[in-house]
């Protein structure tokens, strides 16, 4: 079982207070639970320490989110493909930041 899912699992107060972490800003809900295996699988305390692992998981992600993009768009999730594309023209101009 994902993390993820285990949060799913919380009663009431317990699952409000971690969902509460994922605010639209930093980590929308949408991108995490639809991403939930790809984000829990990656070494993110490595990426941290090193500059080019970060820029590669950053890419990844950036062809993560195009992919679930896309998945939303063909089945015409509206608000869904939304999120995943706010959040990915953020990301990408953080990302592109890193690089100058």
């Amino acid at each position: 079982m994902s993390q993820w899912e285990a949060v799913l699992k919380l009663s009431g107060e317990f699952q409000e207070q971690a969902f509460a972490v994922y605010s639209q800003e930093v980590l929308p809900m949408v991108v995490r639970q639809y991403l939930a295996q790809w984000i829990e699988s990656q070494d993110w305390k490595l990426a941290a320490r090193d500059q080019s692992l970060a820029t590669v998981q950053c890419q990844n992600l950036l062809e993560h989110l195009d992919i679930e993009y896309s998945r939303f768009t063909e089945d015409r999730e509206v608000v869904k493909a939304n999120s995943i594309r706010n959040f990915r023209v953020s990301t990408r101009k953080i990302h592109c930041s890193w690089q100058t």
